[in-house]
């Protein structure tokens, strides 16, 4: 199970960023915990965190992304300031229905030009010799363990494939296009609870 930062981020924090940035960046509340969670769980600088944060709708079950450098990975995150993990299953259900294919197969049918689509096919393409791995996080307040425990949860998150990763991760088969996008990677995107 991997622990993070999410205890360390208070109401408070996200209702002062909330009132700090809505002008400029819009969304909602919820974005801003996604925001903080990034500048403490990676320790991003908030001008380039604004960058990787999905600000109002339109995500296509992405809220997030962050590529650690150091470790090789790409992580693709959901946000929910809530400690129901229940409520990632519609996020899930949009990112299997269509945020994988507009992520990694086809990035520029979004006419949309969702931001942050753009910043992480930008990533991608800049850093793809050294993307060990992508993995989706779902973030969120409550525990871990129960969400992964879950067989409704299990479920929808097996739609995509089967087996087990590190720490209880689901390993997700990756299409055939995402196989020649990371064409030197033996790892494929895992999801897990944070």
């Amino acid at each position: 199970m991997v622990r993070s930062q999410t205890a360390s981020i208070t109401d408070r924090m996200i209702d002062q960023v909330y009132s700090d940035l809505r002008d400029t960046c819009g969304g909602v509340r919820n974005d801003y915990f996604g925001l903080l969670y990034l500048e403490r769980e990676f320790g991003v600088p908030r001008d380039k965190a604004i960058n990787q944060i999905a600000f109002g709708g339109n995500d296509y079950g992405i809220d997030g992304f962050h590529f650690d450098a150091q470790r090789h990975n790409l992580y693709l995150f959901q946000f929910k300031w809530s400690n129901s993990y229940t409520q990632f299953k519609p996020s899930l259900q949009r990112l299997i229905e269509c945020g994988m294919e507009r992520i990694f197969v086809a990035p520029n049918v979004d006419v949309s030009k969702n931001q942050l689509l753009l910043q992480l096919r930008s990533c991608m393409v800049e850093n793809r010799a050294i993307i060990d791995q992508v993995c989706v996080r779902f973030v969120f307040t409550g525990d871990p363990a129960q969400a992964e425990r879950s067989s409704r949860f299990g479920t929808l998150a097996g739609a995509g494939g089967s087996g087990t990763g590190q720490g209880g991760a689901r390993t997700v088969a990756a299409p055939d296009q995402r196989r020649l996008l990371f064409s030197h990677s033996q790892h494929f995107p895992c999801f897990w609870f944070v």
